[in-house]
């Protein structure tokens, strides 16, 4: 598999690179235990399964365990793979070949598993490049949380958890931190645009806004050939915060890529005396092609 004919995924700060028709089909959003599982379009073809430990686990005795588990089932005998960092076993599991590789990764103290379903035929050669690429995402305090997946490339605020994801016929939504309460990060991409979209951007974003807020500007920007639109509107807090000079500020950018046709959204909502008047969220906290690729490429 080539790097340019593969696909960058980011999920719970780790990187790794698919084969483009493998798309992603189940997820967990928890950061101590979860699952991803991604498929072409005929099969299930690979699982990304993860484990926050304590420390470094004693691989030999997992893959023991585990490959006396596969023999109990009457799954064949397993054979012990190496591939780079990465050791696992091989099997026929429920008449399917398998492979199945664990690596630690010492600065996220995390345990990932990768599984590899072979409907046809092991191709070494792939389950290698997939290996080679996954890569955990540098731990620096401060830095924007870099999340890749469903069409989006993402830098969201590093304090927010991932709070929902909402999956829906060309309409994705990635949302970060508690909308209720403190600060909010929104994310979308929806598709089938030239079927729905009714009115010019301008007035979608407005539209778009929360319910209640006071309009404060607007702008129009040019980011590497994409016309993104600018909102900022504001609601009025309880007197005691009002008095503070607080507002909660609802801030949102939006645009449609010349590339795929689709609509980006980016929001955020937060408490502040003043709005942040930054950049086009284009390009700086949400990416839809390499002409507004954020900076830290994986």
């Amino acid at each position: 598999m080539k790097k340019n004919s593969a696909e960058l995924w980011i999920w719970r700060f780790f990187a790794f690179r698919l084969p483009a028709d493998w798309e992603m089909l189940s997820f967990s959003r928890e950061l101590e235990t979860g699952r991803c599982a991604f498929a072409d379009r005929r099969n299930f073809r690979f699982e990304v399964n993860w484990r926050q430990v304590k420390g470094p686990p004693d691989f030999d005795r997992m893959l023991s365990d585990y490959a006396a588990k596969l023999a109990d089932d009457d799954a064949g005998k397993p054979s012990r793979l190496s591939r780079a960092s990465w050791k696992g076993l091989a099997a026929e599991v429920d008449g399917l070949f398998t492979t199945r590789f664990g690596r630690y990764f010492g600065d996220r103290k995390c345990l990932l598993e990768l599984v590899f379903l072979w409907p046809d035929k092991h191709d070494q050669d792939l389950e290698t490049s997939v290996l080679t690429s996954v890569a955990s995402m540098p731990c620096i305090d401060g830095n924007p949380q870099r999340w890749r997946a469903f069409g989006m490339d993402i830098a969201a605020s590093p304090e927010l958890p991932l709070a929902e994801v909402n999956v829906r016929p060309a309409n994705v939504e990635m949302i970060f931190g508690d909308p209720t309460r403190g600060r909010c990060e929104t994310f979308k991409r929806l598709g089938l645009v030239a079927e729905w979209l009714d009115a010019p951007l301008t007035k979608w974003i407005g539209r778009a806004a929360p319910s209640g807020m006071t309009f404060e500007k607007a702008r129009s920007a040019d980011v590497h050939g994409h016309d993104v639109e600018q909102l900022v509107c504001f609601r009025n807090l309880a007197p005691v915060r009002r008095a503070l000079g607080l507002r909660r500020y609802y801030e949102a950018a939006a645009w449609i890529c010349p590339r795929d046709k689709r609509l980006y959204h980016a929001a955020v909502s937060h408490i502040g005396r003043t709005a942040l008047n930054e950049r086009p969220f284009a390009g700086r906290i949400l990416s839809c092609c390499e002409r507004t690729a954020l900076n830290d490429q994986a």
